[in-house]
C-alpha cells in the first residue's frame, strides 16, 4: 500500500512540477485536433445503422443488386376540397412535375401531368396523354380522369387514393450503383457513395423549396414529402440540429452547475476550457479520420462533457476545501491531484470498458459513438490531470465561505444518512424491488420515425402517408423463378399473387405493389376492358407478350420502382405496413415467413427493407448488449478491486453501479415501457458512468481509514471531499 501511495505521490509531482510543459503541449493537442472540424460533416445515411457485413444487410443489398431500389422523392398532395380531380390540383401536380425535371440529379418523375394513359382495340395498344390542356378540361373530362385512374388504370393507392382525396409524385433521384468489387464496408465508405449521399441531400432540399413555392401559391393544400432520399436528408438535418442544439445547452448548463458549485470566475473559466477542449478534441479526432457525425455519434459529444465536467468538479472540490483550510495554492494543487488521481484514472478506465463493449454491436454508428466517447474520456483525464492544475494555479484564491458552506451542507447530509442508516437502507430496497418489478413491462419498439420528434415536418408526413396510402414500413420480397423469362410463368405469377392476396387481407398492410399489376392491366385491356381478365394471363407466352407490349408503350426502365431484374428471372413485391408497432411488425413479418415456407417452400425468399433491417438489428443490439452486460460489470469490478485492493469493497461496489440503472428501467416499464437502440445504449453508458460516483466514494473512505479515521468520521469526511 505504501509503495501505491509512493508511486501516486510520486506521477502527482510529476504532473504539478511540468505543469506548463502539459498547459502548452495540452492546448497545441487541442489545436491541431480542432483543425479537423473544418472537415465536420453529418451523414444520415439510414444504412450505417445496420451491421454491413451481417447475413441481414447482404440479402438487403443483394436485393438492391437485382433490382435497383430508387432513392425517391415523394410528394404527398391533400387539397382542403379533398378532390385531387380538378384544375386547380392538376396545376399543382404539373408545376411541381416541371420544377422536378429541370434538376439534374432527378432522373424521372411520374405524375397525372406525364402519366401514360394506355388503352387498347384490335390488339393493338394505344398510348396518350392523361390530359392535353388543363384550362380546357370540362367537367365530363375530369370525372372521366378521376374514374380512369382510380378505377381502370390500378393506380388505386399507388399514384392516387382510392376515394380521389390525396394524389402523390414520385420522383427519382440518380444514385450510384454498389459494385460488387468492393465489400460493403467499403463501400459505405467510399467516395462513390459520399458523392451518392450529397446528391441524394441536394436533391431533398430542392424537393422542400419546391414545397414552399407550392405552400406560397396554395396555403390550404397539406403537402408532405417521404420517400428513401428524403428521410436520408432527414436524418442527417437532425443530427446537425441536435448536434447544434444540445451542445450549447449542455455547455452553458455545465458552466451554470460550477458558477453555483465554487462561486468562481476562475474554476468557471477553468473547467468550462477544459470541458471545450475536450469535447471538441475529441470531435476533431474524428473529423481527421474521414467520419461523420450521425444520428448516434452527435451523443458522444454531451457524454464527454459529462465525464471532462465530473472529472475536473472532483479536483477543484479538494482544492478548494484544501484552500478552505488555509493551504497555499500550490500546496492545497498538490493535495488534490494526490488524492484524485486514482480513483479519475479507475473511473475513466471502467467507464471506458462500458463505453467500448458497445463495439460488441459491429453497428456502423454506434462503434463509431463508443470509439469517440472513449476518445474524449481519455483526454478528459489528461487535461484534469495537466491542463487545468497548470491553468486554475495562474488565479489567485483566497479563502472563501462557498467551500465552508458545502461542507457543511455535505456534513449534514452524511449525518442524515449515518443516523437513519436502516430508514435508507430499506427505502432503496423498496424503490429497487419496487422498479424492477415493473422491468418485464418494457418492450422492444424501434421505428424511424421514434427518432424524430411529433413537430418535426418529416414524421408527420410519415405518418400522414402510413395512414393514407405509402407505409413508413415495409417489407420487400425478391422471388426467384430459376431461369431466365421465368417471371412470365403463369405457376409461378400464382403463388405470388395469392401470397400478396393473403397479405393484403391484413388490416395492417396497405395496397401490395408488383410486377404483376401491370401484367394484369394489360390483360384487362386486351380484353376488352372486361374486369373478369383483370388477372394473370393463362400462359407464359401471352404474359411475354404483354411485357413487349408494355414496354413498347412505356419505357418502364425510367420508372421509379423497378419490380423484375434484367433477364426477368426475378420478381420483387413490395409490402407496405402502416404505423404500427415493432412487436406487431415481427409478428406479421414472422408470420409471412411461416406462411411462405409452409404453402410456396419453393419460391420462398427472406423479406428484407429498410424496416426489416431496423426491427432486426434493434433486435440485435438488444441481446448483444445484454450478452456483453455481464462481462462489462465483471470487468468494472474487477478494475475496481485492484484499484481499491479490496475484494470486500469491489464486490460491495456491485449494488451501486447496477441497481441505479435497472430502477431507471424499471421505472421506464412502469410509465413509458417502449425501449430502442438509443434506450439500450444508454443503459450500458449509464452503468459506466454510475462507476464514477462509486468509485470516488470508496477511495476517499478508504483513503481517511488509513489515516486512521472511524468508520463514522472517514464516511462523514468522504461526503465532502468525494465532489
Amino acid at each position: 500500500m505504501k509503495y501505491r501511495e509512493t508511486v501516486v505521490k510520486q506521477i502527482s509531482r510529476f504532473f504539478y512540477h511540468y505543469r506548463l510543459f502539459f498547459l502548452l503541449l495540452s492546448l497545441t493537442f487541442s489545436i491541431g485536433c480542432i483543425i479537423g472540424l473544418k472537415k465536420i460533416d453529418f451523414n444520415g445515411d439510414v444504412a450505417a445503422l445496420y451491421a454491413l457485413e451481417s447475413d441481414e444487410f447482404k440479402n438487403f443489398v443483394a436485393v438492391e443488386q437485382e433490382i435497383r431500389d430508387q432513392r425517391n422523392i415523394v410528394f404527398i398532395l391533400s387539397p382542403a376540397d379533398k378532390n385531387i380531380f380538378t384544375k386547380s390540383y392538376l396545376q399543382v401536380d404539373a408545376f411541381i412535375t416541371d420544377e422536378l425535371e429541370k434538376l439534374d440529379m432527378i432522373s424521372s418523375v411520374v405524375s397525372f401531368k406525364n402519366f401514360q394513359r394506355i388503352s387498347a382495340k384490335n390488339d393493338e395498344i394505344d398510348v396518350e396523354a392523361l390530359y392535353d390542356d388543363i384550362t380546357s378540361l370540362s367537367e365530363n373530362q375530369l370525372a372521366d380522369i378521376r374514374y380512369y385512374m382510380t378505377q381502370e388504370s390500378g393506380m388505386a393507392g399507388d399514384l392516387v387514393s382510392s376515394t380521389g382525396d390525396v394524389g402523390i409524385i414520385v420522383a427519382a433521384v440518380n444514385s450510384e450503383e454498389y459494385t460488387t468489387a468492393m465489400s460493403i464496408s467499403e463501400y459505405a465508405k467510399s467516395t462513390d457513395r459520399k458523392e451518392d449521399l450529397d446528391k441524394i441531400d441536394r436533391a431533398a432540399i430542392a424537393a422542400r423549396e419546391i414545397k414552399s413555392k407550392v405552400k406560397a401559391l396554395h396555403s390550404d393544400m397539406e403537402i408532405y414529402l417521404t420517400g428513401l432520399s428524403v428521410e436520408i436528408n432527414a436524418f442527417r438535418e437532425l443530427s446537425k440540429q441536435e448536434l447544434l442544439t444540445f451542445g450549447p445547452i449542455v455547455f452553458f448548463l455545465s458552466a451554470l452547475c460550477i458558477s453555483v458549485l465554487f462561486r468562481s470566475v476562475a474554476a468557471v473559466l477553468a473547467i468550462s476550457s477544459l470541458v471545450l477542449l475536450s469535447t471538441l478534441s475529441a470531435m476533431g479526432i474524428m473529423c481527421w479520420q474521414g467520419l461523420s457525425f450521425n444520428l448516434f455519434t452527435i451523443a458522444a459529444p454531451c457524454t464527454v462533457v459529462v465525464i471532462a465536467l465530473a472529472d475536473s468538479i472532483h479536483l477543484l472540490t479538494n482544492f478548494f476545501q484544501h484552500i478552505a483550510n488555509g493551504s497555499a495554492k500550490d500546496e492545497a494543487m498538490m493535495k488534490a491531484i494526490e488524492i484524485n488521481l486514482m480513483p479519475i484514472f479507475l473511473t475513466s478506465m471502467t467507464t471506458i470498458i462500458g463505453i467500448l463493449s458497445l463495439n460488441y454491436t459491429d453497428t456502423p454508428m454506434i462503434v463509431e459513438f463508443a470509439n469517440l466517447a472513449a476518445a474524449g474520456v481519455i483526454i478528459a483525464f489528461v487535461f484534469t490531470m495537466t491542463y487545468l492544475p497548470s491553468l486554475i494555479l495562474f488565479f489567485d484564491f483566497e479563502k472563501n465561505e462557498t467551500s465552508n458552506k458545502f461542507n457543511t451542507v455535505m456534513m449534514k447530509l452524511g449525518r442524515f444518512v449515518i443516523d437513519n442508516r436502516f430508514f435508507c437502507l430499506s427505502s432503496m430496497a423498496v424503490l429497487i424491488v419496487f422498479s424492477l418489478t415493473f422491468l418485464h413491462k418494457n418492450y422492444f419498439n424501434d421505428s424511424l420515425l421514434v427518432y424524430f420528434d411529433d413537430s418535426t415536418e418529416f414524421r408527420q408526413a410519415m405518418e400522414f402517408a402510413g395512414e393514407n396510402m405509402q407505409g413508413a414500413l415495409y417489407i420487400d420480397y425478391l422471388f426467384d423463378s430459376g431461369e431466365e423469362n421465368g417471371v412470365f410463368d403463369p405457376k409461378f405469377l400464382q403463388k405470388i399473387d395469392e401470397f400478396a392476396n393473403w397479405y393484403e387481407a391484413k388490416p395492417q398492410v396497405l395496397k401490395t405493389s408488383s410486377y404483376l399489376s401491370s401484367l394484369k392491366e394489360m390483360n384487362y385491356l386486351l380484353h376488352g376492358s372486361d374486369e373478369n381478365w383483370r388477372v394473370i394471363p393463362e400462359s407464359k407466352e401471352l404474359a411475354s407478350q404483354y411485357q413487349l407490349l408494355y414496354d413498347m408503350a412505356i419505357d418502364s426502365s425510367d420508372l421509379p420502382v423497378q419490380f423484375h431484374n434484367n433477364d426477368f428471372s426475378k420478381l420483387k413485391l413490395h409490402v407496405p405496413l402502416k404505423n404500427i408497432s415493432s412487436p406487431e411488425f415481427f409478428e406479421i413479418y414472422e408470420d409471412a415467413d411461416r406462411k411462405l415456407k409452409s404453402s410456396y417452400p419453393e419460391i420462398y425468399s427472406e423479406g428484407t427493407g429498410i424496416s426489416v433491417l431496423l426491427a432486426q438489428q434493434g433486435a440485435l443490439i438488444f441481446s448483444k448488449c445484454l450478452e456483453s452486460l455481464p462481462i462489462v460489470i465483471l470487468l468494472i469490478t474487477i478494475s475496481i478491486t485492484l484499484g481499491l485492493r479490496s475484494v470486500l469493497f469491489g464486490t460491495l461496489s456491485l449494488i451501486p453501479n447496477i441497481f441505479p440503472a435497472l430502477v431507471v428501467f424499471g421505472l421506464w416499464g412502469l410509465f413509458i415501457r417502449e425501449i430502442n437502440q438509443a434506450s439500450v445504449i444508454v443503459f450500458i453508458v449509464t452503468v459506466g458512468l454510475v462507476v464514477d460516483d462509486t468509485v470516488h466514494f470508496l477511495t476517499k473512505y478508504l483513503f481517511y481509514r488509513q489515516q486512521g479515521e472511524n468508520a463514522e468520521e472517514a464516511i462523514l469526511k468522504t461526503f465532502t471531499a468525494a465532489g
